[in-house]
């Protein structure tokens, strides 16, 4: 009976000779190959089957998404942005791509022909009418279309850079209004934290990071000349925020990865080594190759088992200690890592390893040194007596040098109270300095500005240090007074030591060549049970020498 239901609906909309689609749509359709459309539609004409709908509602798209268990925060934003994609379209359309989806919905659920939803649950409130911008949606149902999803996951994974960060803020702005606030935006990246850590390392203190990584975020865009209102983030801030802190638009534009994907059609039966329902699974910018800008999510079937459901390329952390995640006091985070590692290059993202803690190793300058030795590249992380945090990406080793030295893509960072990304903004070379045992010149570390006002001093007594506002990072003074006293110093290597690649490649040389001479030997031992001794190292026979 079920399968004669399907058959009806799906040959109903046939001979109705198909919708009209808007040309949003027929854009998005064209993103992609016929067999991954062909999945969307599939599974999504299964969904809306299973439920007698005329399209599909909360609950069940973010099933579909894989997040079913998401913060109401975010399955609120991610609904109302995925509605409001091809509204724009619709109306210059003359409602016929809207009309359209729902002829092609009604049709396969034995309903009646397109226009106006005719059921479903009153409108979410305050929804937009288009990305970024204000204005209503015309009194559409609570409810997403085949056409809603498809252009959605365009956007997100298959159109543009300037159509993905569209989409990421509709998320953020589900009422349409242009702008977000500090409490919204924080209340997002704290449910994005939830869902792509690990539960292993969860992040210390999610809601007061939140509200750091907000701040920032409103720092960074005001200085980048954003014409929002105080205290409130636009589209064009969004997008200057996230090309120094990727992370929340690649996970933004990352929740739709699960349609589509294998294991996601509520009638596929899985096997033991497949998910049944998957999760979305984002790789950091850079990691996609199938992807056409850098900040878009690749689509993946699941996460592993017990993992998040959402996931970044995230580095892991090798601490030398007992312990597998950093010690709780520790100045590294794991929401720390998840806001700069995505920002770093691909090389930069698979292990962190703590080359020096001032807790662990004594609060010693020559101790910092030696440790450090020639590894780079490093993050060095202060915290001041004030509670601020901060530090900078070095590219070079620490070594001594009378001369700034450094390479451009260094970076001043601030983690608290404000968490802010600064890369250099190439006007001058002065990016690192390591003095020791000079008489004249400064001893200690620097990032950025002069001999004596550096953008970050750590002195070599490693008790004082001073943050000056400069311009080889544009960034401004970093602790809570511009000279402060040092609490703790970490410095971390940001990829596995050369020693460490070396031993791999031997490994795994050494792997290879043990299996050819296995299969070698086995080779000869069959030889020899069928009655042929020969030595086949050197492809001469096992005769018998004659004596002269």
């Amino acid at each position: 009976m079920e399968t004669l239901r399907r058959c009806a609906g799906a040959l109903a909309w046939l001979l109705g000779c198909g919708p009209t689609h808007s040309e949003a749509y027929l854009a998005a359709e064209a993103c992609f190959l016929p067999d991954e459309l062909a999945a969307v539609r599939q599974q999504y004409h299964a969904r809306v089957l299973d439920n007698y709908s005329h399209g599909l509602d909360q609950q069940h798209f973010l099933e579909w998404c894989g997040l079913a268990g998401a913060p109401p925060v975010l399955a609120d934003g991610l609904f109302a942005a995925v509605q409001r994609c091809s509204d724009d379209c619709r109306d210059d359309a003359d409602g016929g791509g809207e009309g359209g989806a729902q002829e092609e919905a009604a049709a396969l659920t034995g309903g009646g022909g397109g226009g106006r939803y005719s059921g479903g649950s009153p409108d979410l409130e305050g929804r937009g009418g288009g990305i970024g911008s204000g204005g209503g949606s015309r009194g559409r149902a609570s409810v997403v279309s085949l056409e809603d999803v498809v252009v959605a996951k365009a956007q997100c994974e298959r159109m543009d850079d300037v159509a993905a960060a569209g989409f990421a803020f509709a998320v953020l702005d589900p009422g349409g209004s242009g702008f977000v606030g500090r409490d919204r935006l924080a209340a997002v990246i704290e449910a994005l934290l939830a869902l792509s850590l690990p539960p292993s390392t969860p992040a210390a203190a999610p809601a007061a990071s939140a509200q750091a990584i907000a701040a920032g975020a409103l720092a960074m865009a005001a200085s980048a000349s954003s014409a929002a209102p105080p205290g409130c983030l636009d589209l064009e801030g969004f997008q200057k925020w996230s090309a120094r802190v990727p992370a929340p638009k690649a996970l933004l534009t990352g929740l739709l990865a699960n349609i589509g994907a294998p294991g996601s059609d509520p009638h596929q039966h899985t096997g033991p080594g497949e998910a049944a329902t998957g999760a979305a699974a984002v790789v950091a910018p850079g990691h996609t190759p199938s992807s056409p800008h850098p900040s878009a999510a690749h689509v993946a079937a699941s996460a592993p088992q017990g993992g998040p459901p959402l996931k970044l390329g995230l580095p892991a952390l090798v601490t030398g200690a007992p312990q597998p995640a950093p010690p709780r006091d520790g100045l590294l985070q794991p929401e720390w890592v998840w806001l700069l590692a995505p920002g770093l290059a691909p090389a930069l993202r698979q292990e962190w390893r703590l080359l020096f803690s001032s807790d662990r190793h004594g609060a010693s300058f020559n101790t910092f040194l030696a440790r450090l030795g020639e590894a780079a590249p490093t993050l060095v992380l202060v915290r001041d007596h004030g509670g601020a945090l901060f530090g900078g990406v070095a590219h070079a080793p620490w070594r001594r040098s009378g001369t700034f030295f450094g390479d451009y893509a260094n970076k001043l960072v601030s983690l608290l109270p404000a968490a802010c990304v600064y890369p250099a903004s190439g006007i001058n070379a002065n990016l690192q300095w390591s003095g020791s045992h000079f008489e004249q010149l400064p001893n200690g570390i620097g990032f950025g500005g002069q001999q004596g006002n550096f953008g970050l001093w750590i002195d070599a007594s490693f008790d004082t240090g001073h943050s000056r506002p400069n311009a080889t990072y544009a960034s401004p003074s970093l602790s809570v007074e511009q000279n402060f006293h040092l609490d703790a110093v970490e410095a971390w290597l940001l990829q596995p030591p050369e020693e460490d690649e070396e031993e791999e490649r031997r490994r795994k040389a050494g792997a290879k060549g043990r299996g050819v001479l296995n299969q070698s030997q086995e080779d000869q031992r069959l030889l020899e049970l069928a009655g042929v001794a020969k030595n086949y190292r050197g492809a001469i026979p096992d005769e018998p020498l004659e004596e002269g």
